[in-house]
């Protein structure tokens, strides 16, 4: 089944369900520990940038909620937007496993409980991004027959993605005794968050905003010249953090391409086409693409503050907008849509005109994504306040509500999975 160039999609091509679904479950796990650690450590979580509880907290919310989601997507997308299958594609059950062991090894050694925790958590995630970025790489490279601003856009991520991940193992490297080869450690933790979270998270974001937002919410296409601006800001802000860190610049000022398209540029473009959608029936997530859009500047102003104040708040609040307000949002409202779609997809389609079939609503009720955006919003807003009060009753109702929030997910993803058509 070929979804037609009504769409540009290629649907015939799609990957066995379970290979995205087994990343997707990921992310509710993440969300959930996220909490319990920020139940268990509190303040130490928000106190600075720099303490281990907030490198744990961060890359729960890396890698395990909004990764795991970023890559299961790519599965699905590349084959069917870029019309290039991935080589290997079985191989995307060992990346699976060994994400969650370097994922598990990364917090032993950040919280310092494991001696051979570096090693472990540096082969794992070695092994599971090269077995993810050699097929997919080669695959939007070589086999790609759609050429456009989406796909362009996914290599460039792809990009971001590898030097991110190439500098975090120098980083790991180094934690666990090794030399740090490439220069000043701090200049190149500056350009591995903002790499990772401006390019690699906001350059896929936006490029599959570019793809789903006129199909899914049937909004008139992108203006031609804002993807060409995209593209361009996504490699600045890839090449010029690295140049910056590697001559010894200031490497806040290089993360300003990507502060800007996720911060202006894409927040202004998307709602502009949101408004001029076809069909007027609210869709509740549409409400996490709203609010990942409206916390799109509140993380440009706050990255802002951060670089050029020295109040430690402020890059703890940039992070903590960035990713459950910005990314976390409009993460999990894209599940709502794609799951319930590769549910009805995989099970239903091919049934239409011979029985009944459910739509995407029954398999997915709106009240349980209603339940899943009041408790993230929630949860953000309550994250901020105890960020810039310190209030424990706050850090403590921010924790409780990322448990919450993972369950709600939980409920998102279980709903639709549950669902069979009925035997005949």
């Amino acid at each position: 089944m070929n979804a037609g160039p009504a769409t540009g999609l290629s649907t015939d091509q799609a990957p066995p369900l379970a290979i995205p679904l087994s990343f997707f479950f990921v992310a509710p796990v993440g969300l959930s520990i996220a909490g319990v650690f920020l139940l268990s450590f509190g303040a130490l979580c928000f106190s600075s940038r720099f303490v281990p509880q907030a490198a744990i907290l961060t890359h729960l919310a890396t890698l395990g909620f909004i990764g795991p989601v970023m890559i299961g997507a790519l599965y699905q997308m590349i084959p069917v937007v870029a019309g290039a299958p991935l080589p290997w594609i079985r191989l995307a059950h060992t990346v699976h496993l060994a994400l969650l062991l370097g994922l598990i090894s990364l917090l032993l050694a950040l919280a310092g409980a494991w001696p051979a925790a570096h090693s472990v958590a540096a082969l794992s995630l070695g092994s599971a991004f090269v077995g993810f970025l050699a097929p997919a790489s080669w695959a939007l490279t070589r086999r790609a027959t759609a050429k456009t601003a989406s796909v362009r856009g996914m290599q460039l991520a792809m990009l971001a993605l590898a030097t991110t991940i190439a500098i975090g193992l120098q980083m790991v490297w180094a934690r666990g005794g090794g030399r740090f080869v490439l220069g000043d450690y701090n200049d190149w933790l500056i350009a591995h968050v903002s790499i990772g979270l401006f390019g690699w998270v906001g350059g896929l974001i936006t490029a599959i905003a570019w793809q789903v937002i006129p199909v899914f919410y049937l909004t008139p296409h992108y203006p031609k010249r804002w993807p060409t601006i995209g593209l361009a800001l996504i490699a600045a802000g890839i090449i010029l953090p690295v140049i910056a860190a590697t001559i010894g610049f200031e490497v806040r000022i290089a993360a300003a391409p990507t502060v800007l398209l996720i911060g202006v540029i894409k927040p202004l473009t998307t709602i502009a086409l949101l408004r001029k959608r076809r069909r007027k029936r609210v869709d509740r997530s549409l409400y996490f693409w709203y609010a990942g859009l409206a916390a799109g500047p509140l993380t440009a102003a706050t990255a802002a503050l951060a670089a050029f104040c020295d109040d430690p708040r402020f890059p703890i609040l940039m992070g903590w907008l960035a990713l459950f307000g910005w990314a976390g949002a409009i993460v999990h409202g894209m599940l709502t849509r794609i799951v319930p779609f590769l549910i009805w997809f995989h099970r239903y389609a091919h049934l239409v005109g011979r029985q009944p079939v459910p739509s995407m609503r029954q398999l997915l009720p709106p009240r349980y994504v209603g339940v899943g955006l009041f408790s993230h919003l929630a949860t953000t807003a309550l994250g901020v306040a105890a960020i810039l009060t310190g209030n424990s009753l706050l850090i403590g109702l921010a924790g409780a509500g990322l448990i919450a929030t993972g369950l709600a997910l939980a409920s998102e993803l279980l709903r639709p999975l549950l669902h069979r058509p009925a035997k005949t």
